[in-house]
């Protein structure tokens, strides 16, 4: 009955419950939506709070409308995110990156910034520039460094779930004649360098392509987890301080002929300074090629002492006494019976005459497999570092402490990816 006395007619009293139970339905879902946010999104309230989003799209994304998929301010290039954030007062800051092949050279010098991609065979940041024609993008210019596609020089940057490539055309260059005018005779492409103020550095779920020189680590301290990284010539390389956990050494072809026996490819190529304990660590990874790599032709490395300026002329840093340690890997066919290899350095009199032998450097081999793997104890002897006695079957929880000391995101993601592999 209404007020008066008189009763609501059927239709009416459907219309007042309806209404009654929708007005209760939309509190249910908004005490459902700010539950859900609580729990499920967190983080992202987190990142919004503390930080700057913003995202990359290719121009067909952008150009067709699709702002949908935009967090934040939206741009076509990594370069115009970047610029954009420079100018914002942010304690952190995030890029999305979409799926398509972003062709530029970038440098990420922000602290604390996070670029992701949607999968490394989604997105992609690639450049084309050999050391040859580099000189000009680094500071004291030297082209190898300057080729970088992607430059990290800042402290805790995380990189995830994308590809960086520097795909300049070494096979066709390298299958020219040394007096060829075509030939570059500086070819080195480096994909990704962690510069000297780089430290912190976490890259996860990313591919590094390139073939001569491809990571060139010359910062502190960096985790590469759950990723790839392709090349041929010395395609980990520098004096930094880098854990690879879980991940593939992918070595590829040449584009000379390689004689039967012979060398043609090089993993890696420390310049570690002897005051630092360590230099690469290799966990838990798989050593695998490309179709046309020949069996026994590619050596785990060799130890580069770069040329330098000293007091008493310019000539190899008897300093860079390189490390490098291989543990719980799997060794495709392609490892060289040799293991490591020797590599000539500049001397007083400006001629490359020095050869720095591997047992030179601190290279080591531990709990291996696979058929690379051969009779090498003596690279297995026993090590010591400065604030430790002799280690061995525990080298890798000291390597570890020393690695992601002061560094919490460092040490939950070894601890995760080494309980994954066990």
């Amino acid at each position: 009955m209404n007020r008066r006395g008189h009763c609501l007619p059927n239709n009416a009293l459907n219309w007042a419950l309806s209404f009654l139970l929708k007005r209760i339905h939309i509190v249910f879902l908004c005490l459902q939506v700010l539950v859900v946010s609580k729990a499920a999104g967190e983080e992202i309230t987190k990142t919004v709070e503390s930080g700057c989003s913003v995202s990359v799209l290719s121009q067909a994304d952008i150009g067709g409308g699709d702002t949908e998929s935009c967090v934040g301010q939206c741009f076509a290039m990594v370069g115009d995110a970047l610029s954009y954030l420079k100018k914002t007062d942010c304690s952190s800051t995030l890029i999305s990156i979409g799926k398509g092949r972003y062709r530029e050279k970038i440098v990420l010098d922000l602290p604390g910034l996070t670029l992701a991609g949607i999968g490394r065979d989604q997105s992609h940041i690639v450049h084309a520039l050999p050391a040859g024609a580099a000189a000009s993008y680094d500071r004291d210019g030297w082209g190898t460094p300057g080729s970088a596609t992607v430059t990290i020089n800042a402290s805790d940057v995380v990189v995830r779930n994308l590809t960086i490539e520097n795909d300049f055309d070494f096979l066709r260059n390298d299958g020219l004649e040394k007096n060829n005018p075509q030939r570059e005779a500086s070819a080195q492409a480096v994909a990704l360098l962690l510069d000297s103020k780089s430290d912190r550095v976490l890259l996860q779920g990313v591919k590094l392509a390139s073939h001569q020189d491809t990571l060139f680590a010359r910062g502190k301290r960096a985790i590469v987890i759950d990723s790839m990284v392709t090349g041929n010539v010395d395609f980990i390389f520098g004096s930094g301080q880098v854990w690879f956990e879980n991940s593939e050494l992918i070595s590829r072809k040449r584009g000379k002929a390689i004689s039967p026996g012979t060398l043609g490819g090089y993993i890696s190529a420390p310049s570690t300074q002897l005051r630092d304990s360590y230099g690469f660590v290799f966990n838990h990874c798989m050593l695998g090629a490309e179709q046309g790599v020949p069996d026994g032709s590619v050596a785990l490395g060799r130890p580069w002492h770069p040329t330098r300026n000293f007091s008493d002329g310019r000539y190899a840093d008897p300093d860079a006494v390189g490390f490098v340690l291989f543990a719980n890997s799997v060794f495709g066919a392609h490892i060289s019976k040799r293991g490591w290899t020797s590599m000539r350095g500049t001397n007083k009199d400006g001629k490359k005459t020095l050869v720095f032998a591997p047992e030179s450097a601190r290279f080591f081999e531990w709990n291996n497999r696979g058929p690379g793997v051969h009779a090498r104890t003596q690279r297995e002897r026993e090590f010591g570092l400065e604030n430790g006695g002799p280690a061995k079957s525990n080298m890798l929880d000291i390597l570890r402490g020393y690695h992601v000391a002061d560094w919490a995101d460092g040490m939950k993601v070894l601890d995760a990816g080494s309980q994954r592999m066990e």
